[in-house]
């Protein structure tokens, strides 16, 4: 299931999963007629869904993915095999 939630910054957010989230912004709206459609190649057919009357523009939460990247760095033990082998590089 997903949700449909206002950000912090005035955006809209789609959440998918406790840890994907998207972040959803009206787009240059269209000067001519579009539909949404569905193509089944198959079948050789077209349906029509409907109209197109506004646009979105949906991306990833960088903040979020960012987050979980730091989180994920942050882990403890080691993500490959035989790292704990490895030289390791103080970073100041």
């Amino acid at each position: 299931m997903a949700y449909f939630l206002t950000c912090a910054n005035r955006s809209h957010c789609l959440l998918l999963t406790e840890s994907f989230r998207l972040q959803v912004n009206a787009a240059i709206q269209p000067a001519f007629f579009q539909q949404a459609v569905c193509l089944q190649h198959r079948d050789k057919r077209m349906i029509v869904i409907g109209d197109l009357h506004k646009r979105f523009v949906v991306s990833p939460d960088v903040d979020t993915l960012l987050t979980a990247m730091d989180e994920a760095d942050r882990a403890p033990g080691p993500t490959v095999d035989g790292e704990e082998k490895l030289i390791k590089m103080d970073i100041p």
